[in-house]
């Protein structure tokens, strides 16, 4: 266990809603200092967990036997689509479960520790300001989220109006919203990182004129016989630590959330093409147009919920080259000393090396170009869908 600060206090909205959905595998406990202790999973967490992933399990298991006996009005590819959907949503959701509780159990404390060590390093002073902004945009993350899932239930509900059909919804909607928890979680990381490169980033410009004033310190040394090189080069090297403990951050993230984004963005991807597929066959059926909402509305929001997905990976992948391009810019200036220009190159050559990479497992990487090739691989599976109920 490790103490922790302002960092808990940004995620308390989210904390507590990963807490009661068994998705949160850590506790702390709030301290006279205002500041707080850090838990690993105790029995009673793993507990619910297992609780909540039996519920999970039987709302599954519901959804496939209604579904079967409700067979014969579908045609056989929407059926193919539906169930593969419908598995994996509720694949993904009990695979974030268990993972919280076994081979993840210790990494979310890695995880914790790492920020928290960038965080007093880096943030300082601005830490409460900018993480009291993380808690206002957490909160409506998790208020908007909740709402849409409330909202979706209750069109379901009054659009069949029929008990069973509700219960095996209900439970749909309990294994959607655990799942968008789960991504809120990893994107929430991801910010962290972005504002931690940023922050290194800014030091690295301040530095510069601080190397102009170790100029003009050169210049009158023989007045005042003090020369901050050694300074100088002692802050860099500072940096260049953050910079690998940011990339073993993102290490630590990827090894975390990468089976679990695998799983999601092939879910959203299926998504996508069974809720286009059902939206136009609802059309050519001139009926249904509540349901024809409904289905929009889910298919904006999967889609809304990929794209940011693969967009918030692809700009946390591209912020150390930034920092790159400052430390290019501070070795063309003419004023800095060799130690300095040495710890300058040590640590482009560093950010080179040690990239931060976000991928599915290690299957595909969660940056644009993936969203591309999902975007073109969806339009070709809708029309096979199409030609198939033609044929």
């Amino acid at each position: 266990m490790f103490k922790v600060t302002n960092i808990i206090s940004a995620m308390q909205p989210l904390y507590y809603v990963s807490k009661v959905f068994g998705l949160a595998p850590y506790s702390y406990l709030e301290l006279l200092s205002n500041s707080y202790i850090i838990k690993g999973p105790s029995v009673p967490f793993i507990v619910w967990t297992i609780t909540v992933t039996v519920f999970v399990v039987a709302g599954y298991v519901h959804n496939i036997f209604y579904f079967f006996r409700e067979n014969e009005y579908h045609i056989a590819s929407s059926s193919i689509v539906i169930i593969f959907e419908k598995t994996w949503l509720f694949a993904f959701s009990v695979t974030i479960l268990l993972l919280g509780i076994t081979r993840n159990r210790l990494k979310m404390q890695d995880i914790f520790r790492h920020i928290i060590e960038i965080e007093s390093s880096l943030l300082k002073n601005q830490a409460r300001i900018i993480l009291k902004k993380e808690f206002w945009s957490l909160s409506f993350q998790v208020l908007f989220v909740s709402g849409f899932h409330v909202c979706m239930f209750y069109s379901y509900v009054k659009i069949h109006q029929e008990k069973e059909k509700s219960a095996s919804y209900f439970s749909y909607t309990i294994a959607s919203f655990i799942n968008t928890i789960g991504v809120i979680q990893f994107l929430f990381l991801l910010k962290i990182l972005r504002m931690s490169c940023r922050r290194i980033g800014d030091d690295l410009e301040h530095a510069e004129i601080n190397y102009f004033a170790a100029n003009k310190a050169f210049i009158v040394r023989h007045i005042h016989g003090q020369i901050p090189e050694y300074q100088q080069s002692r802050k860099l090297y500072n940096l260049r630590y953050l910079h690998f403990k940011l990339h073993e951050l993102a290490g630590l993230i990827n090894s975390y959330y990468g089976f679990l984004m695998l799983m999601e963005t092939t879910h959203n991807f299926v998504m996508f093409v069974g809720l286009a597929h059902s939206i136009q066959m609802t059309l050519e059926k001139q009926s249904g147009t509540n349901l024809v909402i409904h289905d929009i509305c889910l298919l904006l929001f999967y889609s809304g919920k990929l794209t940011v997905i693969l967009k918030t990976s692809q700009l946390t992948h591209n912020e150390p080259k930034e920092m790159l391009v400052t430390v290019h810019q501070l070795l063309l200036c003419p004023s800095i000393s060799s130690a300095c220009q040495a710890q300058l190159r040590l640590f482009a050559a560093q950010i080179v090396d040690n990239e931060f990479e976000f991928t599915a497992c290690g299957i595909f990487p969660l940056d644009l170009s993936t969203l591309h090739s999902i975007v073109a691989a969806a339009a070709t599976y809708i029309i096979i869908l199409y030609q198939l109920k033609i044929t």
